[in-house]
């Protein structure tokens, strides 16, 4: 589920503990621009975007993530990734 500008106006700080108290262990990362993500797939994932941009590619479907932007990656769906041109911090939260 894409979920635009569901953390805008949040800190990386105040991102972490929202996704802690839904019960997710939290990662936070940082990207290179152009980093890329080949296809794979695992257990359910929620990609916050802290800064920067990604691109996500989801079956068919293409997802533009920008700042603030929230997006949960189903359980065992295949999809890839591509960092935008100015890098790219995000949180993910996983079960």
């Amino acid at each position: 589920m894409y979920q635009k500008h569901f953390y805008t106006g949040k800190t990386a700080e105040e991102i972490e503990l929202s996704l802690q108290r839904e019960g997710l262990h939290v990662e936070i990362e940082e990207d290179e621009p152009g980093t890329i993500y080949d296809p794979h797939a695992h257990d359910e994932t929620i990609l916050a975007i802290v800064e920067g941009s990604m691109k996500l590619l989801v079956g068919d479907a293409t997802f533009h993530l920008r700042k603030g932007d929230r997006f949960t990656v189903p359980a065992n769906a295949p999809h890839s990734a591509i960092v935008g041109s100015k890098g790219c911090v995000y949180a993910a939260g996983m079960r």
